[in-house]
């Protein structure tokens, strides 16, 4: 009765347990399996028991589970834990730990193996996810931030910010967001930092250095929840080269501008085909008295004052020039 009585406890536990388990013969074949097992793989316990480890196994993986066993026979390990793949029965693979131990007799002679099987999928897809971040984090030229939202203290910073701000990682992790704010930067309203969490923002402001140096920053971000936690993770790209490049082309306008409407020359730019007009000068009208507007609209109009007889030699220059061919007289 007592046996009875503990052969069932053992049952229902067996059967009952969260984790798939598995009782293999010596030479790898299943012999008893419960239901947790039967779900994780796909297959029937009747399907189970014509079976055997090895072929639930990719292959790619079965050495090692083969050596173990060996190891155990010999008594070199009283046991072990396997990380693996198994081929599922509609063919998925999925990623098992796998905790092998050697059941042995009075005598100690090897009876059988049991394992316990748990399916980490979802756990390895996370690592891989994780792994494939950290790398990208790492190798990434622009400074990446994570913040708590409930104080907009920094909890992680890639390499690029501290190249960037001049602090060490450690140092970041004691500051808040604010702290490396620029004088002239903009705090955002409690809309903006709303909509940021919710659907992403895009904006630039000024950032300031570790030495106190101020700099143009391009700042996106985008809300989270991580471990219960609401985070904002925010991507920082110094934009000082497109700042000043920038300032330096709206010079180069503002200058090129002053020139093309006080001399009394005319010209114009065009594209290859002659089908759209970039530009017109204000000489244009003072030379021909034809508007702007009129050039605009059709660019080939330019070629409408041009003396008949004259026409030919000029389409035959401008064919030369479309065509790359060098000039050697006006026209």
């Amino acid at each position: 009765e007592a046996l009875l009585a503990s052969e069932s406890r053992f049952r229902t536990a067996f059967d009952n347990a969260l984790i798939g388990i598995s009782i293999v013969d010596l030479e790898g074949r299943y012999s008893q399996v419960n239901q947790t097992f039967c779900r994780t793989t796909g297959y029937t316990g009747q399907e189970l028991l014509q079976t055997g480890f090895d072929e639930l196994t990719h292959p790619d993986d079965r050495e090692e589970g083969r050596e173990l066993g060996r190891a155990l026979k010999a008594g070199e390990v009283s046991g072990g834990v396997l990380t693996k793949r198994y081929v599922r029965k509609d063919g998925t693979l999925i990623w098992v730990c796998v905790s092998v131990s050697l059941v042995r007799d009075a005598q100690g002679n090897p009876l059988h193996f049991v394992t316990l099987v748990e399916d980490i999928s979802e756990r390895k897809r996370a690592e891989e996810g994780r792994r494939q971040f950290e790398l990208l984090s790492e190798q990434s030229r622009d400074a990446i931030l994570y913040l708590r939202q409930s104080d907009r203290r920094i909890l992680e910073a890639n390499a690029a910010a501290t190249r960037a701000y001049g602090y060490t990682r450690d140092e970041l992790l004691k500051l808040t967001i604010r702290d490396l704010h620029g004088p002239a930067a903009q705090a955002l309203s409690a809309a903006q930092l709303a909509e940021a969490d919710a659907h992403g923002i895009l904006f630039e402001t000024v950032h300031r250095r570790r030495d106190g140096s101020a700099f143009h920053v391009e700042v996106s971000g985008r809300g989270a929840t991580i471990d219960g936690t609401r985070v904002s993770f925010i991507v920082v790209r110094d934009i000082t080269d497109r700042k000043r490049a920038g300032d330096a082309l709206r010079i180069s306008e503002q200058r090129f501008k002053l020139i093309a409407e006080t001399i009394d020359e005319a010209f114009w730019m065009t594209d290859a085909p002659i089908s759209e007009m970039i530009y017109v000068s204000p000489g244009y009208e003072r030379i021909w008295g034809r508007t702007l507007e009129s050039l605009y609209k059709d660019p080939r109009s330019f070629l409408d004052p041009v003396h008949p007889e004259d026409l030919e030699p000029t389409l035959a220059h401008l064919a030369r020039m479309k065509s790359g061919l060098p000039l050697d007289h006006e026209y």
